[in-house]
């Protein structure tokens, strides 16, 4: 009797360890961010997804700058886009928009739908078109069409703005299209939880460093972004 006692108080003691090992793991990795020595300017890419925002509080945080979801493909606008516009510049971080880029979609559309979505600001980040595949859209354009398509919409938004947007690249989108060989004139935004990436054809200037980063200021996790150096 003694011994089984013994025997699930031990059992107890390692799980409890194992518990406290997997807690102080997940809690190093959600708060984990490159050194600012190796990039000095670090920021967060947000939508509505990610909750309230405080934004006093996320540049006292170490928020230098916020891109935030504006549309995606054609009738999509962000529901806390506007007011994370206006808030963010109230609070001085800087700010830019995301496009989410729909290749089951008319990009001259889309860029309808950012332009008269994002306002023109001349203190504005270069806005972003983000390109990844989707569950929603299980087309894929062979690599002319959509490089013709993506040329329409940098032309709309630059237009727009004022300024050429980056394109964010996901791994496996530019593993299929090879966009940043495609566009050598426009920068790249890329992504890579904790690891560097090396899977565009020339320098990054952006990157997705963590994914899934707490932080104080606001409700839900967000991406946490570096500019190079």
């Amino acid at each position: 009797m003694a011994g089984g006692r013994q025997n699930l108080v031990r059992m107890a003691a390692i799980l409890l360890a194992v518990l406290l090992g997997i807690y102080a793991i997940w809690s190093y990795a959600a708060g984990w961010v490159p050194s600012r020595d190796e990039f000095a300017t670090q920021g967060i890419v947000i939508s509505d997804a990610s909750g309230k925002a405080n934004w006093e509080q996320l540049r006292n945080t170490g928020v230098d700058f916020a891109y935030m979801r504006a549309t995606a493909g054609t009738d999509e606008r962000d529901e806390t886009f506007s007011a994370n516009w206006a808030a963010a510049k109230d609070a001085g971080v800087r700010f830019g928009a995301v496009q989410e880029f729909d290749t089951c979609r008319l990009a001259k559309d889309q860029g309808t739908l950012f332009i008269t979505t994002v306002p023109r600001n001349a203190n504005a980040l270069p806005p972003a078109i983000r390109l990844n595949f989707s569950d929603t859209c299980k087309s894929k354009l062979n690599r002319s069409a959509l490089i013709s398509e993506l040329a329409t919409i940098i032309n709309q938004i630059t237009t727009h703005t004022g300024s050429p947007p980056l394109l964010s690249l996901s791994k496996a989108f530019e593993n299929e299209y090879q966009l940043s060989k495609a566009f050598p004139e426009i920068q790249l935004w890329v992504e890579g939880t904790y690891f560097l990436p090396e899977y565009t054809a020339r320098p990054w200037v952006m990157w997705t460093a963590n994914t899934e980063r707490e932080i104080d200021g606001i409700e839900n996790p967000v991406g946490w972004v570096v500019v190079r150096n």
